[in-house]
Formats: structure tokens, C-alpha cells, sequence
């Protein structure tokens, strides 16, 4: 939880590219390869002809790097598994094998079309013919489950049509590829499953998914069919599954009046999100369906329900992102009674308080306090009783603040942040005195406050070892905690036990797991994103991001007698806010609540240097959140701006204003743009989140909305992109490589052994490089400048900086810029003229949330951000 934070490979096939080379050379014998039909997430399908057949039939070739990943035998002896199945409505596998070094599959090849087409076209079908698809698929899974097989991707693209009979395709596919790939499918980013369809208990990563998991599946492809949008909806994967666990579906009669109530009951009861609730097969749910439906419209003079959109926007925590998701083990427990919050007190009135810890006895209260001079800013630790005014500073001088916990003795604090030239998590005394820094990584007390849990630094691996040390800081033990994933972000303690809350990054997911002293995992919770959270005696609380700098956060109870979670999620509260803690016994839960100033100047760079801002340079002045993004020939600016919507959410708006200020024009481009920036003056690069899921980058003209470039990619999720001349170069959500499209090829080049992460690119396009910057792997505490040669993928280590955040870019005045933020609030200019060749060009003259400049140096673009906010005290009622 912080002040506030910096924000920190697919590979597909060309319509021939070299794999369909590779692949229709070796089976040259038996297959003659005619052209792609499309391609997905995991595979490529081609048409093809069946020489000894002379039959046309479909060719599916795994993603090679997907392939590599699972393993030939373990693949082909899984898929073999659904050659079995015999079903009119079944499209039953004819071949597979493995082709240099690729793997396929063969399937019948259907002349007719997917329902995804026929619902691109329709967007609504009549109700006897959704009917009538959803039975003749049902009867076909209802045949598959009596055979122990679950499909696990029931979804428009997977449902045939052809001749009036729907055929399912891929049976068994997604399950061979789930248990030949096991743990190991997190190296590729790929996600079984598509959101829009996935069950909750699918979305959570359960393994023991059943035939209920696809009558889910089955109901949300019906909804889809007769509302024309699927149950959940969201312009990214992390908002699916996050409004997939925590909102309800608008019921079908409210969007189409002509629906039956029967048919209404049906739908609802399979969309279930506990199982238990669901029809208990396929057949069954087809019986539903099959009973007479009263045909009596709801009126239409009755309103039409707004959908709610739960918000998935960026945080202000450090370790708090996104917190969706609910226990695998929970959907199948008992829900507890639902949890508010009560009465509210405010606890502090000066208005500077910054992550707010309430002692866990609640007598106490601790919290960041920021003192600014010209252009430096620093953090202080400040207690002082609850319920009083007197307050004391046990600590002083910090540049950096990023989270605060008491321990349960309430005789220590720790404190992540810096402190001089150290980042990491530090060990304070109650009574003030000499910070001992403890570890690089996360930490937390145990064992009634005497004792530390120490996770390792930040780096990815398959297990992670968490030391049980001192309060000194010397380990004498370690509990094994089960990985994958990129780092372990966060660790909890349920007061009063033995458990131990452990949070791994999975990109774009979050795994907290609920660990016994031995490691034994008793329970987990898979996040929509990377999320943080709390321990409480009796609950576990998460924060969920929301539009903007706002967020919810989330209660989910904890049985401590076997440390599962209960099923049951309650919103707590919604808002802008640095941090929440809670009291040991979970009776109460202290926020800070406070108000926002956004400020953007367009100023020359020297005026910049000086701190100069002139309220007549002021471009933009919001509560809600503004940044801009100055062209690189400084004459104009993308601004982002977070602005209300319906329903009490925001949206996120792009348009383009004069370098000067003045009127705003919308980016020239349809969709939801979920990133802007520019690639070149005239040119500005988008993403925009695709119907199927995927993410689709263009170059956009900003004055007559022409594209070009275009790139399709099957997720959505990715960390950085940017622009190259005929291609591009993005950073996929793992952070652990750049991945390269250019004239027709692709490249994957992972980072270099000194950089841990990888979070920002720009392209040098007069040089053919793609310029990065990363944090540090060994010490977690350094940033780096990189540069990555697009001809012989050359990586270069240029420049290294202790610092919270930076950037790079391309200028013709030098070879790179490197902008860094020395401390939360306090950035720099630098010149590189060569690895090691590293020259201050400037400090901004007063503290800053960002600076942005142009390529010539001359004119830059200011962000400031001014937070004004107290601590506050809500009762937690547990009805």
C-alpha cells in the first residue's frame, strides 16, 4: 500500500508463415495443406485435404512454444482420450500427432458456420432456434460427461452449424492440454478457458471441475443468444472474471420482455455460481428447457435494469491491486452471513495522513506524514493513541513510504519504503529509535509478534522458501511455499493461528494461499489480478481496483479450524484511499478518506527545471485523475482523463489537446481504448480490447483516423507496447521478455540475467532498437536502461539508478533519455551517450507525480497530484 506508485510472449502464425512450412512439409504424405482458416489462443486451424480420403478435413497446430511446454507423449496420449466419443452432435477427433517438432490435430471439416459468426451477424437468434442449438449441444455433453469427460471451453467459436444440427468441436482438447501442461502452462500466459463463458470455479483454478462447470458454460452461450451479449462482459480479462465473481447476471425477462419466466428460471439456476445450485447435468438443464413456457411479456412500460459494471482501474497501492476471485474450496462450502460496515468515527484531523495501521488491540494508530521543501519531499512514522490528539514521530527522513503493519504485541512496526540509500521492509520500534532493515522482499511478524516471516527477494520461481527468523533478523528455519509465479508479493498471519496467507504473482493472476506451518496448502483464492490484502482473526480482507484511483475492498470469511475460505464475498467499502487495516479480532477496519487535486502543465523544460508553473500554463485541473503524453515534436497532447459514467463508475477518455491548452478532440478510433501513446507527432499507438477477448494495436492517424500497422494478439493483457515501422514490440504480462513483430516475423527475446522485470518500451526507430526499462533481479531496488538491438537481438545494459520509478525514450539531442524518479515525488533527467555514459541534464524543480518531455528536450508536460485525507474508524457487522 503506498502514497502512491509508479504503475508498473505470445506467438502466433502468418497466414504461411514457417510452422504451416514445417507442418505441410511433413505431412506432405497425408494431408495438403490449403489455407488458414483462423487462429486462437492456443492454436492455428488450416484447411486441408486428406490425400487417401480425398476429404477435406480441419488442421489444428498447437502454438509451438505451447507445444514445447506441455510435451509430445503427455499431449497425444491425453487427446486420444476424446477419439472415443461417438455422438451425432460430436465432431469426433480423426488424427493426431507430432510433425517437426509441432503438434496437431486433425478434426472433420464443417462447410457451414460457427454460432460465433451467426451471432455477429443476428446479435439476437428467436428463442425456438437458441433452443434448439443449446439442447443438440447439451444432448452432446450430456453424452461426453456419462463418459468422464468435461469439455472445459464451451463458447460460440466451439459450436458449429451446419444443415439446421449444431456440432461441438474441440471436446477433450482443452483438458489434454490443461493435464499435459499442468503448473508449467503459467510460462506461456495462456489461460484455459474464455472469461466471457468460464464458470466461477473454472476461474479460480479449481481442478476438480465437473459436468456442472459446462452447464455453466452452456447457460452463458444461451444468454448470449437470445440478450446478445454474454453474462459478463468487460473490456478485459481481469474485469470478466472479476464481475464473473461478483455480480449477478441481469435476468433474461428484463432484457427481452418475450422470454417465460420458466425459461428465465432455467437460465439463472445454471448460471449459478456455487455448483451445488446448478442443474446436476446437461440432461437435466435440456429438461428444463423442454417444459411448456408461459409466453406473458413483462410489460414494456417497466424499465429496462442497467447492468452494473464493477471498475477495474489502476490502484494507488503498492502491493493492493485488483482483488477478484473466490476460493475453489469456498464454492463448494457454507456461506457465512453477510458483513457490513457500521458505525464510522474519524480518527485524525489534519489532514496529511497516508497509510493508515490501526494497532490490533485498536488502541493505537500509526501513519505516514509527508513533508515537502522546493523540490524534495520525505515521509515520516507518526503514532499517537486513538481517541487523542498528542502524537509523537518514531521515525523521520524516508523518501519513499509503500506500506505500514503493527505487530500483534503492538512493540514493533514494519515500514516498506526507503530509507537513504536501502529499499525494503524495515523493523521499528514502537517507542522510535535506529530502523533495522529486514529483507528486499515482504515480510511480516508471526508467532504473537516475537518472531518474522521473510520472503525472498523478488524474483520467479517454482517454490519460494519464506524464513522464519528473529526479530533480529536471523533465519532459523523455512516453510516451502508452493509457486509458480513471478515473485511472492505479500504475506499475512491469521492472528491468534498458525496460518500463514502467501500471495504469488501469476500474471495477470494473483494465488493466495493459506498455508499451514509445514507449508500444507489448506486453501486458495486465485485473483482476477495481481492483488494485496490482510489477515484479520476471522476473515481475510482484499482490495479490489476500481475506476480511476479508486477501490473496494473485500471481506471473505476464514474457518480457523481448517483454514478455508467461505464462499461468500462482502464489499466493505469503495473509494479513494493509500491503505486499510484492521484490528487483530477483525471488529474493526481503519481507511483514509480524503480528496484529490490533478494538475497538468505544459511548460518549457527550463521552467521546468526551476519549478516554474504558471497558472496560465495549467493545461488541466481535475479531482479525478489527468495525465498527458507530450508528442515528440511537443506541439500537442494525449490527455487521459478518468471521468464519471452511469451507475456511479468512470470511465477512462482519451483525446488530443494543443501543447497550449485549449479544446479537446476525441481520439479518432471506435472501441474501448484501454492505452494511448504516441508513435509518431502525427500517429498515436492504441490497444483496444477486441469482442473475442484479444487485443488489437493500430497506429491512428489523430486527424483523419486513418490506421495502419494493424496486430491482432489473443490476450489482452499486456504490460507496455510500442510502435516499430511495419510491426511492434510489447512486453507481455509475465514482464519477463519482449516480444517482436516485424515485416512478417516474430521474435521473443527474454531479459538479460541482470534485469528481474521488464515494465516500459519506446521504440528508436532512426537506430532499429527498442529501448526498455527494468528493475533490478539480485537487489529488487535498482532500475535499469536498456537496449535491445532489432537486428541481431543484442541486449545492453546502459545505464543502472537506485530510484522508484523511470522511463526511456528516443532523442536525436542524445542517444537516450532516461527520466527517473529519484524518490516518490522527485524526478531527474539524464542523458546516455553510451552504456556507462550517464550525464544530469536536470532536476524538476518542484515534487511531481510525472514529467514527460519532448525529443529535442525543449518542452515538457508537469503532473502533479495533491492528496488531503484523514484516518477513519468503521464497526464491522457481521449479520
Amino acid at each position: 500500500m503506498a502514497l502512491w506508485r509508479p504503475r508498473l510472449s505470445r506467438r502466433t502464425f502468418s497466414t504461411m508463415g514457417d510452422e504451416a512450412t514445417l507442418i505441410a512439409a511433413a505431412l506432405d504424405d497425408r494431408y495438403v495443406i490449403e489455407r488458414q482458416l483462423g487462429a486462437g489462443g492456443m492454436a492455428v486451424v488450416y484447411l486441408a485435404r486428406d490425400r487417401k480420403l480425398d476429404r477435406e478435413v480441419a488442421l489444428k497446430v498447437l502454438r509451438p512454444e505451447l507445444g514445447a511446454v506441455l510435451g509430445s507423449e503427455r499431449f497425444l496420449a491425453e487427446i486420444k482420450i476424446s477419439a472415443r466419443l461417438d455422438h451425432p452432435h460430436i465432431l469426433t477427433l480423426i488424427d493426431s500427432g507430432e510433425a517437426n517438432g509441432l503438434l496437431y490435430y486433425v478434426l472433420p471439416y464443417v462447410r457451414g458456420e460457427s454460432l460465433r459468426d451467426k451471432l455477429d451477424r443476428e446479435h439476437q437468434l428467436s428463442i425456438d432456434e437458441a433452443l434448439t442449438i443449446t439442447k443438440q449441444v447439451a444432448s452432446a455433453l450430456d453424452y461426453a460427461h456419462r463418459q468422464q469427460l468435461v469439455h472445459r471451453d464451451i463458447k460460440p467459436e466451439n459450436i458449429l452449424l451446419q444443415e439446421g444440427e449444431a456440432m461441438l468441436a474441440d471436446f477433450g482438447i482443452a483438458l489434454a492440454v490443461k493435464e499435459a501442461g499442468g503448473n508449467r502452462l503459467t510460462q506461456t500466459g495462456l489461460s484455459l478457458g474464455t472469461p466471457q463463458y468460464m464458470s466461477p470455479e473454472q476461474a479460480t483454478g479449481d481442478r476438480g471441475i465437473d459436468a456442472r462447470s459446462d452447464v455453466y458454460s452452456l447457460a452463458a452461450v444461451l444468454y448470449e443468444m437470445l440478450a446478445g451479449e454474454p453474462p459478463v462482459t468487460g473490456a478485459s480479462a481481469q474485469s470478466m472474471i472479476a464481475k464473473l465473481m461478483t455480480e449477478t447476471p441481469t435476468h433474461l425477462r428484463v432484457l427481452r420482455n418475450t422470454v417465460s419466466a420458466e425459461l428465465d428460471a432455467a437460465v439463472a439456476k445454471a448460471l449459478s455460481k456455487t455448483p451445488a445450485d446448478r442443474f446436476t447435468s446437461a440432461g437435466e438443464f435440456s429438461r428444463a428447457l423442454s417444459v411448456k413456457h408461459t409466453t406473458e411479456a413483462i410489460p414494456s412500460a417497466v424499465p429496462v435494469a442497467r447492468r452494473s459494471r464493477t471498475p477495474m482501474l489502476a490502484a494507488l497501492a503498492a502491493v493492493v491491486v485488483a482483488a477478484a476471485g473466490i476460493s475453489a474450496y469456498a464454492l463448494k462450502g457454507h456461506a457465512p452471513g453477510p458483513a457490513t460496515l457500521g458505525a464510522k468515527t474519524q480518527l485524525t484531523s489534519t489532514g496529511g495522513v497516508y497509510l493508515p495501521a490501526i494497532s490490533p488491540d485498536g488502541k493505537q494508530l500509526a501513519f505516514v506524514a509527508r513533508h515537502c521543501v522546493v523540490a524534495d519531499c520525505t515521509y515520516s512514522v507518526v503514532v499517537q493513541d486513538v481517541g487523542g490528539t498528542t502524537t509523537r514521530t518514531i521515525l523521520d527522513g524516508t523518501t519513499a513510504a509503500y506500506d505500514l503493519t503493527w505487530s500483534p504485541d503492538r512493540r514493533n512496526l514494519m515500514y516498506a519504503g526507503t530509507i537513504g540509500s536501502r529499499s525494503g521492509t524495515f523493523l521499528l520500534s514502537a517507542l522510535g529509535g535506529e530502523p533495522r532493515w529486514l529483507t528486499g522482499g515482504v515480510a511480516t511478524f508471526y508467532a504473537g509478534g516475537d518472531s518474522l516471516l521473510l520472503g525472498p527477494s523478488y524474483h520467479a520461481d517454482s517454490v519460494f522458501y519464506v524464513r522464519v527468523a528473529s526479530l533480529d533478523g536471523v533465519a532459523h528455519d523455512s516453510i516451502r511455499i508452493a509457486g509458480p509465479g513471478r515473485r511472492m508479493q505479500a504475506l499475512s498471519v491469521v492472528p491468534g493461528t498458525s496460518w500463514i496467507l502467501s500471495l504469488v504473482l501469476q500474471p495477470p493472476h494473483g494465488l493466495w494461499q493459506i498455508v499451514d506451518r509445514s507449508g500444507k496448502v489448506a486453501d486458495h483464492v486465485v485473483n482476477a489480478c495481481t492483488c494485496g490484502g490482510l489477515a484479520a482473526t476471522d476473515a481475510v480482507w482484499l482490495a479490489r481496483a476500481g475506476d480511476g484511483l479508486e477501490e473496494s475492498v473485500v471481506r471473505i470469511a476464514v474457518d480457523r479450524t481448517n483454514g478455508h475460505f467461505a464462499a461468500r464475498q462482502d464489499t466493505m467499502a469503495h473509494g479513494v484511499f493509500t491503505a486499510f487495516s484492521l484490528t487483530g479480532d477483525g471488529a474493526t477496519m481503519v481507511m483514509d478518506e480524503g480528496t484529490f487535486d490533478h494538475s497538468v502543465w505544459a511548460v518549457s523544460t527550463g521552467d521546468a527545471m526551476k519549478g516554474a508553473l504558471p497558472e496560465a500554463q495549467r493545461v488541466a485541473h481535475a479531482s479525478t485523475a489527468v495525465t498527458a503524453l507530450i508528442s515528440p515534436d511537443g506541439a500537442k497532447l494525449i490527455m487521459r482523463r478518468t471521468l464519471p459514467a452511469a451507475g456511479g463508475h468512470n470511465e477512462i477518455r482519451y483525446t488530443i489537446m494543443p501543447f497550449e491548452g485549449g479544446a479537446e478532440t476525441p481520439l479518432p478510433i471506435a472501441g474501448v481504448i484501454t492505452r494511448a501513446k504516441w508513435s509518431d507527432s502525427q500517429h498515436v499507438a492504441t490497444s483496444i480490447t477486441t469482442a473475442k477477448g484479444g487485443v488489437r494495436l493500430s497506429e491512428v492517424n489523430i486527424r483523419g483516423g486513418e490506421q495502419r500497422n494493424v496486430l491482432e494478439l489473443p490476450d489482452s493483457i499486456i504490460a507496455d507496447f510500442t510502435a516499430l515501422d511495419g510491426g511492434w514490440a510489447w512486453i507481455p504480462i509475465t514482464r519477463d521478455r519482449i516480444v517482436v513483430s516485424e515485416k512478417g516475423q516474430r521474435h521473443e527475446y527474454p531479459m538479460s540475467p541482470w534485469f528481474g522485470n521488464v515494465f516500459q518500451i519506446a521504440a528508436d526507430r532512426a537506430r532499429h532498437r527498442a529501448l526498455f526499462t527494468g528493475l533490478n533481479r539480485a537487489t529488487g531496488d535498482s532500475l535499469g536502461a536498456g537496449v535491445l538491438s532489432l537486428d541481431d537481438g543484442k541486449q545492453t545494459l546502459w545505464s543502472a539508478r537506485f530510484a522508484e520509478d523511470a522511463r526511456v525514450m528516443a532523442s536525436p539531442a542524445h542517444a537516450i533519455v532516461f527520466l527517473v524518479a529519484e524518490t516518490q515525488e522527485k524526478w531527474a533527467l539524464y542523458a546516455l551517450d553510451g552504456p556507462g555514459q550517464s550525464t544530469l541534464l536536470g532536476t524538476i524543480g518542484r515534487p511531481i507525480r510525472g514529467v514527460g518531455v519532448s525529443e529535442d528536450l525543449s518542452r515538457a508536460t508537469i503532473t502533479e497530484m495533491d492528496y488531503r485525507a484523514d484516518a477513519w474508524a468503521n464497526k464491522v457487522v457481521v449479520h
